[in-house]
């Protein structure tokens, strides 16, 4: 848990404080957002991550749907989860409204680079 940054982007209002402590987080620690639905969903995230130095081969998990039983874990790069950014409604995303993103930190075979397809 020390080594894991938590952050639920559900509060209305601005994001900014949230985002900066995941900006100032990643590769260094581990992830875990529960994105605001469809505002910012996690490609939105992905990308600010990349836009603040992160490298784009960190390993990402995109878990929906849990526990209902059309669950489904998305294994990808941050890089390539970013090209899903953009957009406002869930036409503009392949991801559901429920999804948590899940983003390695240092030391974790489970989400290391390697670990993607």
């Amino acid at each position: 848990m020390e080594d894991a940054e938590f952050v639920a982007l559900h509060e209305s209002g601005g994001l900014t404080d949230d985002l900066d402590r995941l900006r100032g987080a990643v590769g260094d620690r581990h992830l875990f957002v529960l994105p605001r639905p469809f505002d910012p969903m996690p490609g939105d995230v992905a990308a600010e991550l990349l836009d603040a130095g992160a490298d784009p081969s960190l390993a990402a998990l995109v878990l929906e749907r849990l526990p209902h039983d059309d669950e489904s874990i998305t294994r990808t790069s941050l890089g390539s989860l970013a090209e899903h950014a953009g957009g406002s409604g869930p036409e503009s995303t392949p991801f559901s409204d429920l999804s948590a993103l899940a983003c390695g930190g240092r030391g974790n075979p489970f989400l290391a680079p390697a670990a993607c397809p």
